[in-house]
């Protein structure tokens, strides 16, 4: 089980092979280190050696010039030379050359050949105003020379061929030879013991981290990243040898879900709920065979994957795991009832992917717990609308970044007049496989999102550019935005608000936030808060959908609402249900008493027109006029100054 845990953390098969050339790589360098530096001290100390004796010999020549006169002084420097050096040198002679210039009696010595003279007095030019002595190459010959001042302010430059320096980096040279041979293959043996040694300590690091990575620690079964490893390597090799055909036995995922952990938990504390679920495991484990693995995947999810199961012996599996957890766990004396929804997808027969039967083993898994059904099998049929939904959730990012989400605008009218005093906007999907998609799919599922406070922003964001758009064609437009309850929980929501009307330049007069009844009260304090903040930055608050929620009138009348709605629940039928008119007629009245702007939701013929205008209605809003349009149908309208009528 634990050799193929996880592509992630396999065996590096060339690292010990890597590490060897990365040591005797060190090594190498190393020993070029010890070769170069050796060398260089060999050549230095040559160097030294030469000057230091070039630098006596001249001083006596000095010495000799300051002391006596110029043709005793050449006799004498010349018998030492002559005594010194050989006259006619062979290769293994040492050779000079003695030169005194800027003397009225300026004079040389040398038993160079005549080319290799004339090319060392040549040089003299240069080294008369260079520095005092040096190291320098004559026909491929090293020469060490000396440049003294005698009393007289005259300039002794004197040559002389330094065999010392060959000598000792041909003396070094075959020694450095020998002993970077014998050190780089020490080096290289202990590159090979090192890296061996490391090798192993790195790959029982890496063991004991795969094992951990793949392990839950909890109780010590396999994770969801083994898993997920074990599973796709099983089914490639299914796949490659063709054992995935219509027998229908290529393997099975059990998706295992503890009833009411949840209670557990809440009752008991985590502690107790942390040894329920390694009891759960050690409960279950003894029940399976070996090629059955039981897998946590988090919290009190189980998984088990098989590669050899079909429906009926994966059904026969979750029946023994049922029939196992009719007896009751005992922890400290509690004696608690674990009993699993378990949801089963096939191999195959559902999908050839991991995914894919891992999704359809959940669906399978939570119709199982509603219908308390112990064990359910996934069907085709099953978890159509959930998918839907599913695939729509995972797109809504996209949309909003790629602008799929458009706004269409339901006109609100003054009954009296017919003119249209505002328009409320409402979203429509444009997706681009399933077409224009209905708000009561989507707006749900954006709302148990992490989605949602970025969607209303984009929705406001859209709604104020084109109220500040109809501004610039000088028609004013107040835009009412229906916003979730949620973004009131939001501490940044009205400041963003704020911060969108400024960017557009837009007074916060022409927008108007629309919440439901139900949602206001859902958080009382909290919306009353957000609400009172909208206020104070210009934004006029509607309650829509009033007289469907279950909130008292005192809490709406802390709301302090600016407009109220009347749901089109009550105005569709209020001509012929005496309940629902009497409802719409205390509303409109109760409004009228608050101060409250009233608008009726629904209108769909001049019947019910007529009625809302006898009761005092002041606006209206319904098919009956119109459905919503877009932007520039509204813009028609108000350049046409329609009236609808009335």
């Amino acid at each position: 089980m634990h050799s193929n845990s996880t592509t992630a953390l396999d065996r590096d098969p060339y690292f010990q092979l890597r590490l060897v050339c990365v040591c005797v790589g060190v090594a190498i360098v190393v020993s070029i280190i010890y070769i170069v530096v050796v060398y260089k001290i060999a050549s230095d100390i040559g160097s030294s050696t030469e000057l230091n004796a070039i630098s006596t010999e001249a001083t006596n020549f000095q010495y000799v010039l300051d002391t006596h006169e110029i043709e005793q002084s050449k006799i004498r420097i010349e018998a030492v030379l002559n005594k010194n050096y050989a006259a006619n040198p062979s290769e293994n002679n040492a050779t000079y050359s003695f030169f005194l210039f800027n003397s009225p009696d300026a004079f040389s010595f040398t038993n160079l050949p005549p080319q290799t003279s004339n090319k060392a007095l040549e040089k003299t030019s240069v080294l008369v105003n260079e520095d005092n002595q040096g190291i320098i190459n004559i026909d491929n010959k090293t020469f060490a020379w000396i440049r003294l001042k005698t009393k007289n302010n005259a300039d002794i430059i004197f040559f002389k061929s330094a065999q010392s320096i060959p000598l000792a980096l041909n003396y070094i040279t075959k020694r450095l030879i020998v002993t970077s041979i014998i050190t780089f293959w020490i080096a290289v043996w202990l590159a090979l013991f090192l890296a061996t040694w490391i090798n192993k300590k790195v790959q029982k690091k890496n063991d004991d981290l795969a094992h951990i990575a793949t392990h839950d620690v909890l109780t010590k079964l396999p994770n969801r990243l083994h898993l997920f490893s074990k599973c796709r390597t099983e089914i490639k090799e299914l796949i490659s040898q063709n054992k995935i055909d219509s027998n229908k036995t290529s393997g099975a995922i059990l998706q295992l879900n503890l009833n009411s952990f949840k209670e557990v938990n809440d009752a008991y504390g985590h502690a107790i709920g942390d040894k329920v679920l390694i009891k759960f495991a050690q409960t279950i484990q003894p029940i399976l065979s070996k090629k059955e693995i039981l897998v946590r995947m988090s919290g009190d999810e189980f998984i088990i994957w098989s590669k050899g199961l079909n429906e009926a012996s994966a059904l026969k599996i979750a029946e023994r795991i049922l029939d196992t957890c009719t007896n009751r766990i005992v922890i400290h004396d509690l004696s608690i009832e674990v009993i699993p929804s378990i949801g089963i997808a096939l191999l195959f027969q559902h999908g050839t992917d991991l995914d894919t039967i891992m999704t359809y083993a959940d669906l399978a898994m939570h119709q199982a717990k509603s219908n308390r059904l112990g064990s359910y099998v996934y069907n085709e049929t099953l978890g159509a609308t959930y998918l839907y939904e599913a695939k729509l959730r995972s797109d809504i990012s996209e949309a909003i970044k790629q602008e799929q989400i458009f706004l269409l605008y339901q006109p609100k009218v003054d009954t009296q007049t017919g003119k249209i005093i505002g328009v409320e906007a409402l979203a429509r999907w444009e997706h681009p496989i399933e077409g224009i998609i209905s708000p009561i799919h989507f707006i749900p599922l954006i709302e148990k999102s992490v989605h949602i406070h970025k969607f209303t922003r984009y929705v406001i964001e859209k709604a104020i550019m084109q109220a500040k758009q109809w501004q610039l064609q000088d028609i004013d437009m107040v835009i009412a935005v229906n916003i979730s309850p949620y973004n009131l929980l939001d501490i940044n929501f009205v400041q963003d608000i704020q911060t969108i009307l400024t960017r557009h330049n837009l007074s916060s007069s022409s927008l108007e936030i629309e919440l439901t009844e139900t949602a206001m009260m859902s958080n009382i304090s909290s919306t009353k808060l957000s609400l009172i903040e909208l206020q104070k930055i210009g934004v006029s608050i509607a309650i829509d959908d009033f007289g469907t929620g279950l909130s008292s009138l005192s809490y709406i009348s802390q709301l302090n609402a600016d407009v109220i709605k009347i749901d089109r629940s009550f105005v569709m039928d209020m001509n012929t249900n005496k309940h629902n008119f009497a409802i719409v007629e205390a509303i409109i009245h109760l409004s009228n008493r608050l101060n409250w702007t009233v608008v009726a939701e629904g209108v769909e013929s001049q019947e019910q027109l007529n009625t809302l205008k006898s009761l005092g209605c002041p606006y209206a809003q319904g098919y009956y006029f119109n459905r919503p349009l877009p932007a520039d149908k509204i813009s028609t309208l108000m350049a046409d100054n329609i009236a609808y009528p009335v």
